[in-house]
């Protein structure tokens, strides 16, 4: 398998990449191409994938490319990993959105649209070089959001199959033991919710045999009249409640 990563100077490339070549042969005799404008980086992402252990004997090529069309050549997969979003218009957007009472995240929402008319193009593009240059069958891999808006794009405007990709879905069970408990991930939370990344409405659930709206309405209590700038105050940059559920008064 070849697989090329925009964003290649990402530490977030290393685990996945570990990962890939501990799985039996996946990359066995494959390539790893690390496609980054900053080649420092890019280098030493390379640097360090040859030295993990699971790299050893996988006879699996390793290279950093500035050249898009180059790096993307006879690839099986494009994991996109660039960034979207940034400051200052990140948090003027949380801000303005807290304020006016608006959903703010970096997938469906003010932040997430503009996100979207800034680097549409740009997922486009990476889309088209793969049609000319890519293996036929290939896969477009997105973890930059908004993810539900740029898979859609690829899929509707090009032959690329493109998937969203981010483990969103599952921030709920950082988030529930957070705003009630004050603590951190907790695998055993169980609630259903509909939705897409980052911005998925829970239905129902418990965590440690309660109910999770019971143990909502508990800590509103607790907060008073203010609770969600007083959330955003214990949580700084929780993104008025962006990650796993929205509450109504």
């Amino acid at each position: 398998m070849r697989i090329a990563f925009i964003g290649g100077g990402s530490l977030r490339v290393l685990p996945i990449v570990r990962g890939l070549l501990g799985q039996g042969g996946i990359l066995q005799g494959g390539a790893v191409a690390l496609i980054d404008r900053d080649t420092t980086r890019s280098n030493a992402v390379a640097a360090m994938i040859r030295r993990c252990p699971e790299y050893a004997g996988s006879d699996c090529d390793v290279r950093s490319f500035t050249d898009m069309e180059e790096g993307l050549t006879g690839v099986d997969s494009l994991y996109v990993t660039m960034a979207t979003t940034r400051d200052p218009s990140w948090t003027n957007s949380r801000k303005l959105s807290a304020k006016c009472g608006i959903w703010h995240s970096d997938q469906l929402s003010t932040e997430g649209c503009m996100a979207a008319v800034r680097y549409g193009d740009a997922m486009l593009h990476f889309a088209k070089v793969m049609e000319k240059v890519a293996a036929p069958k290939a896969t477009m891999l997105i973890f930059a959001n908004p993810v539900a808006v740029f898979s859609a794009l690829v899929n509707k405007y090009t032959k690329i199959r493109a998937f969203g990709i981010c483990q969103g879905f599952r921030n709920h069970k950082y988030d529930i033991p957070a705003i009630c408990k004050g603590q951190g991930f907790d695998e055993a939370v169980n609630a259903l919710s509909a939705g897409v990344n980052h911005y998925a409405f829970l239905n129902s659930g418990e965590w440690k045999g309660k109910d999770i709206f019971a143990l909502f309405d508990a800590t509103l209590k607790k907060l008073g009249r203010n609770y969600r700038a007083k959330l955003e105050e214990k949580f700084p940059g929780f993104l008025g409640l962006a990650y796993g559920l929205m509450l109504d008064d």
